[in-house]
């Protein structure tokens, strides 16, 4: 069944390419990437193209000017210089639609490939510093966030606490250790560096599955869909847990690189990561720490161990972040 469905969605979309792009596509490669939708990788005679079809139920708790709103913003963001994808136009749309009511979109092909996290090097670090603080500079200069809510609600302290308690009460006897981190660490934090975060727009999924690199530098940042209003140092601190924690180790390296290159287009104070990996646990534990923590797929499970990590060592954040 899902074959099928795959290759008729494919068809319909191949016979859009050709009738809005007059593209001639004479090799298609499924990428089995993302979350329910489909991509292929096409090869033309214009060109080598991304075919991104957007799934319609996963899309349905979208709003759809938004989303359109959002790759717009990509398309600025790549004429500005940013490295990620720009799309094919037709009649001024990013967005396409089949008759069998299919949305999609063609982007041109970047090449690159994904490193696996912890194992990226300082010199790609450094580009992606580049191109993160130059996405940041662009989405927020001269524009005011006063009044806007932020995507991630931090809620209070003792609304966490409680929170962890009852997932104690609940959880299985290997899982037990593990939330005790987590309340420690709710214990500990100075809430007030949350309350001095600022608020702006952000990519708010930007790890090493969502970025391609090149050799010794970036190739591209990929999948702006969550793009919204929110904290942008915590696409900072996601970035770097993401390429930086390998296994136990944390690459201090890895994470001065990236903020030489980021400081380069956009202020970063020094000690500010310090508050912006608070706020990456303090958001993403409760996504990633549960009793089915290891049993929902190779991401999640990625993302629990950069929460204990974190967790275990929140009482040295200032030590290891204070000075960079």
């Amino acid at each position: 069944m899902i074959a099928s469905t795959v290759e008729r969605v494919y068809e319909d979309l191949a016979q859009q390419c050709k009738k809005r792009f007059d593209l001639d596509i004479y090799e298609a490669t499924r990428i089995n990437k993302g979350y329910l939708n489909f991509k292929w990788k096409i090869c033309t005679n214009k060109g080598t193209f991304l075919l991104k079809q957007y799934d319609k139920e996963r899309f349905k708790k979208y709003d759809w000017d938004e989303v359109i709103h959002v790759l717009f913003t990509q398309q600025q963001l790549r004429r500005e210089g940013v490295a990620c994808p720009s799309f094919l136009m037709y009649e001024g749309k990013v967005m396409h639609t089949t008759e069998q009511g299919e949305n999609f979109t063609v982007m041109h092909y970047c090449e690159g490939y994904n490193v696996e996290a912890g194992k990226v090097n300082a010199a790609q670090m450094y580009e992606l510093g580049i191109h993160t603080g130059k996405m940041h500079r662009l989405l927020n200069e001269g524009k005011s966030f006063v009044g806007a809510t932020p995507h991630f609600i931090p809620p209070s302290k003792e609304a966490r606490m409680n929170y962890w308690e009852q997932v104690h009460k609940e959880a299985e006897e290997w899982l037990q250790p593990l939330v005790e981190l987590q309340m420690k660490a709710t214990e500990i934090l100075d809430y007030s560096l949350i309350e001095r975060a600022e608020i702006g727009l952000a990519h708010r999924d930007l790890w090493v599955d969502n970025i391609l690199f090149t050799e010794d530098g970036l190739s591209a940042i990929l999948d702006f869909d969550r793009l919204h209003v929110d904290y942008p140092e915590l696409d900072v601190a996601r970035a770097i847990i993401s390429c930086s924690l390998d296994g136990d180790v944390f690459h201090i390296k890895n994470v001065q690189a990236f903020l030489v290159g980021y400081r380069t287009e956009r202020p970063f104070p020094k000690g500010q990561l310090v508050r912006a990996m608070w706020m990456l646990l303090y958001m993403e534990g409760k996504w990633w720490i549960h009793n089915n923590m290891y049993k929902i797929g190779p991401a999640p499970i990625r993302f629990a161990a950069e929460m204990v990590w974190l967790s275990k060592h929140c009482e040295e954040m200032e030590r290891r972040f204070g000075e960079l």
